[in-house]
């Protein structure tokens, strides 16, 4: 783990910890003679961490494609959990301050919430997210990885500050602890409205994806404004219909139209990416880790759930994790070269190439040490010679690496491959095969680009 990434899980970490020491304090102090104050605020704590697991497990199957290192996701969300939270309640604190006496209670207030809230609460999300663009740009391979990304920012903050809410609303409102008032406020923001601010935060991830993919400095700033001021119109949108009734039911039918498109865009996204293999992966088939079976096979949604279904019928669940490790690193690879292609990949993307390339060689060879006689592939039509899977066929160095489309020039890219790191699996120890094993393979130093590889469920 990376020095950057580490100071801001700490510091992440230590505002959230403010933020719940700031509402004990302000609430013991400020309760008076109003009983049971600490047993109010464990209850909205619990209430606010129910629904987590569930909208949680929701925002990451949409990443099973192409997961993320677990460390970038829990940098997003304790982002969302702790700073933005804690930066968000200083600043609309200080902009109700001039806004009140300005405009008087009733408008002020009014103001800040569909004014100054958004425009604060969307800034300070999305700073994490400029952060992924600036220092881990390789990680955005497409606009899947920016939603999903900034849903976990906006699900970090919705949770922690629905504490808030169940508290002023199942306590100071009603003059006391009121578990049934805390009850309904979680049915509707808790349950019912889970998904709001990540659909806000979305948008700034869509923003900062498009941005990733273009070499433009110029398109690169107009995608990441583009990107905020949708943010900020749907969450100023909610927060200004909230008074009005009829309009406030308007608001919501946006917010579910707007969360079903952003379905179908990561839909569509994770079809296109798993497409690109088709385009990219033939110039690797000379390796012998490919075959146009094979290929045939990475390059559909149905046929890698098939030959998943196959693995695990032939080898149980390591068989399938290899194989879900063989097409996690086919996808990583295609998307690089869909980077490579749009100019925006590092100049050493040959290594990175190489990395996903042993990787591809580590899990399929896993899975015919453990499979010796593995039944013929249900994507090879029936042949029992068209496939990878079927041969012990050593690792064929490409003569000439491969470019965006299409082969590179002669001596123009690194011909053999570094060592895979490990086990394709998160979090796994990293462990390396005997050189014996191999001849002639060069060890790589160090763990895999990108940390450890995550089951690949696409």
């Amino acid at each position: 783990m990376s020095g950057g990434v580490l100071v801001t899980l700490i510091g992440s970490a230590l505002c959230l910890l403010l933020f719940l020491l700031y509402l004990g304090v302000t609430g013991l102090t400020g309760a008076g003679l109003l009983p049971g104050f600490l047993g109010a605020f464990v209850f909205a704590l619990l209430l606010a961490v129910v629904p987590l697991p569930v909208w949680g497990t929701a925002v990451l199957l949409l990443d099973r494609l192409k997961p993320q290192p677990t460390k970038l996701l829990l940098v997003a969300f304790l982002w969302g959990s702790g700073v933005a939270t804690l930066a968000s309640l200083v600043m609309n604190t200080v902009i109700g301050m001039v806004l009140v006496p300005m405009f008087g209670e009733g408008f002020g207030d009014y103001l800040g919430a569909a004014v100054g809230a958004p425009v604060v609460e969307e800034s300070f999300k999305g700073m994490v997210l400029l952060g992924y663009l600036w220092f881990r740009r390789r990680r955005i391979a497409g606009v899947s990885d920016g939603i999903i990304l900034g849903m976990l920012v906006g699900l970090g903050f919705a949770w922690v500050e629905n504490i808030l809410y169940y508290l002023n609303y199942g306590f100071f409102l009603a003059g006391g602890f009121a578990p049934d008032y805390m009850i309904e406020l979680f049915l509707t923001r808790g349950v019912m409205l889970g998904l709001l601010h990540p659909v806000f935060t979305a948008m700034i991830g869509i923003g900062i994806a498009s941005a990733a993919m273009n070499r433009s400095g110029a398109l690169r700033v107009v995608f990441c404004v583009l990107g905020w001021f949708g943010a900020v119109a749907l969450h100023a949108l909610w927060n200004g219909s909230t008074p009005f009734g009829i309009l406030n039911y308007v608001a919501m039918a946006v917010m579910v139209l707007v969360l079903v498109m952003i379905l179908v865009v990561v839909a569509v996204d994770r079809r296109r990416v798993v497409a690109t293999i088709s385009r990219y992966l033939p110039a690797y088939i000379p390796t012998g880790l490919v075959t146009d079976t094979d290929i045939a096979m990475l390059s559909s949604m149905g046929n890698r759930r098939q030959a998943r279904r196959w693995a695990q019928q032939a080898g149980g669940g390591r068989g399938r994790r290899a194989m879900g490790a063989y097409q996690l690193a086919a996808v990583e690879l295609a998307s690089l070269h869909r980077q490579v292609e749009h100019g925006v990949a590092d100049r050493d993307w040959t290594v990175l190439r190489d990395a996903y390339l042993a990787h591809m060689h580590q899990a399929r060879r896993t899975f015919l040490q453990h499979v010796p006689q593995p039944p013929t592939p249900v994507w090879t039509g029936g042949s029992s010679l068209d496939s990878g899977f079927l041969r012990r066929e050593p690792w064929r160095p490409m003569p000439t690496g491969p470019a965006p489309g299409g082969p590179q020039q002669p001596g123009t890219g690194p011909q053999q491959p570094p060592w895979p790191a490990g086990p394709p699996s998160r979090g796994q120890a990293a462990t390396q095969p005997q050189p014996s094993q191999n001849p002639g393979w060069p060890q790589q130093q160090g763990g895999a680009p990108g940390g450890g590889w995550p089951q690949n469920q696409g």
